[in-house]
């Protein structure tokens, strides 16, 4: 039998009580899941991902365990995958509304003693079983369970170790899944975090970058776990110049924008107007300026120029865009000055035709 306790108590005293019983804690994070939500991000990014590495193990241990040992207790939910139909796990708990009985979410009450709770438990799987077991034990279910969670472990990962979040590069690091390569890779986890750095697991060996949320890094690969630590310890130099970049272009943009908005209404929008008066140009869709400086990005909004969207035409955003390219030229480095529209039109089909 599979115990999961809503409260820690009577977990904790199931631990001492219950003997020769399989008690087994979660592997390294609470996150589960083939993918991390954002509400979990911030979490992520603090504690990294234990996905899809930890969460492998720690299901075909417990799915193991439970075929090896009469009770099994746990300090969190087994994580069944959705392919297994059913299989029982009991739920120590108060709570007896909201469970899916068929697929084998069985909640039963703390009855005073870890000894009563067991036979009410043991009652409640044979209830279980001779409903739902189409002729199967209670073990052959786990067996299921087993089955689909080896099923499910990749034969690759790759590690990706952070020197920061706002950055360029990450350190990366495909290794082999197999069960004689899981102490090296909890291992070189450890130690890349010992060091300082925070380590991601993922199955995207093929993918050339990496995302937290969105953001983008490029990845440096490591040729083993050896050298893993010598490439991290290389990232926060290269980081360093992108941060360096980055707080360059952000601090022309937000210093100049006023001082651009003025000289832009008065030397460009107004002998703009005038050049044309009586031609109908296309309006400027809703969108905003991607500035690239060197390795940097940043965006500016259009109405922090004074620009009106759907109001001002494009010929005019032309003329502004290369202006403040012009302007950021002076900062030396690579410059590049663009507009991203939401519904995706580009600029050069908005223009008329020379």
């Amino acid at each position: 039998m599979i115990f999961v306790f809503e409260d820690k108590m009577i977990h904790e005293k199931f631990e001492k009580e219950l003997k020769g019983a399989f008690i087994y804690h979660r592997k390294d994070s609470e996150i589960f899941g083939s993918e991390v939500s954002s509400e979990d991000y911030m979490n992520r990014m603090f504690i990294g991902a234990s996905i899809p590495f930890y969460l492998e193990i720690f299901r075909k241990e417990v799915a193991q365990g439970a075929i090896d040992n009469e009770f099994v207790i746990l300090d969190c939910d087994p994580s069944i995958p959705d392919e297994v139909k059913k299989c029982p796990v009991i739920y120590i708990t108060e709570r007896t509304e909201g469970n899916d009985e068929e697929f084998g979410q069985l909640p039963v009450k703390y009855a005073g003693s870890v000894e009563a709770t067991i036979v009410a438990a043991s009652e409640m799987m044979k209830y279980w079983i001779d409903k739902y077991g189409e002729n199967k034990s209670e073990k052959d279910f786990y067996r299921d369970f087993l089955n689909a969670s080896i099923a499910r472990v990749p034969d690759k990962l790759r590690l990706i170790a952070a020197e920061r979040v706002q950055g360029e590069y990450v350190a990366g690091l495909i290794v082999d899944f197999s069960d004689e390569n899981i102490e090296k890779i909890e291992k070189c986890i450890h130690d890349t975090e010992a060091a300082g750095y925070k380590v991601f697991v993922d199955e995207k060996i093929d993918a050339g970058f990496f995302n937290i949320e969105d953001y983008y890094y490029t990845i440096l690969l490591a040729e083993s776990m050896d050298s893993f630590i010598e490439v991290c310890d290389t990232l926060a130099e290269r980081n360093y110049s992108l941060i360096k970049d980055l707080q360059t272009i952000r601090s022309a943009v937000n210093n100049n924008a006023e001082d651009w908005k003025m000289d832009i209404f008065y030397n460009i929008y107004q002998k703009h107007e005038k050049e044309a008066e009586g031609k109908s140009y296309n309006k400027i869709p809703a969108g905003y300026i991607q500035i690239y400086y060197n390795s940097a990005y940043c965006e500016l909004r259009l109405e922090k120029l004074g620009i009106e969207e759907e109001v001002d035409d494009v010929v005019f955003l032309s003329k502004v865009l290369d202006y403040i390219a012009e302007k950021l030229s002076r900062l030396g480095g690579t410059v590049r000055v663009g507009m991203y529209f939401y519904g995706n039109e580009k600029m050069e089909n908005l223009l008329p035709a020379e």
